[in-house]
């Protein structure tokens, strides 16, 4: 969805994107999006949570209710109160498949340092015409648990004139 909002932005646009950082969220236990996952989602173009999607994020997220000290020592998944068993995330992963449910999961999973990363990887097999500004952390509105990061559309370069100059 980004490249298609990148499509209709005009050269030097900018996409600001405000992140959840996954190590201070209900996602703590997630491990990062990975490249692969990134560009196996663009070439798949699902138009809802997948089943794993729905899965990982059912099963390996804990309820907060604003307790949990992530700057501390965050207590083993197994301790923490879940909103879901591994049998209610098996049950609605089906669910979204067999109904064509659109079911609202982080599908992704970030800290600003994969989130530049992985989509620095992205831009560079051209899969984004786009340069990244950021992470920026402590911008006016924002808690610690989230990052601000842009996407500017790149300018096409100019006819005659190599773009490496």
């Amino acid at each position: 969805w980004l490249g298609e909002i990148l499509d209709v932005l005009q050269p030097g646009g900018v996409i600001a994107l405000v992140v959840p950082d996954h190590r201070r969220t209900i996602d703590y236990f997630r491990s990062p999006t990975t490249l692969a996952q990134v560009i196996g989602w663009s070439i798949e173009k699902p138009v809802r949570p997948t089943p794993t999607q729905v899965m990982e994020f059912l099963s390996e997220t804990f309820e907060d209710n604003g307790t949990i000290n992530f700057d501390g020592d965050v207590p083993p998944f197994r301790e923490l109160k879940r909103h879901y068993t591994d049998q209610d995330a098996l049950g609605f992963a089906q669910f979204v498949e067999r109904e064509k449910y659109y079911l609202d999961v982080h599908c992704t999973v970030w800290t600003p340092e994969s989130f530049v990363d992985v989509f620095s990887q992205v831009i560079t097999l051209g899969q984004l015409g786009c340069e990244i500004i950021g992470p920026i952390a402590g911008f006016v509105g924002n808690g610690p648990e989230e990052f601000l990061v842009y996407l500017q559309k790149k300018k096409p370069a100019k006819a005659g004139v190599p773009s490496d100059i």
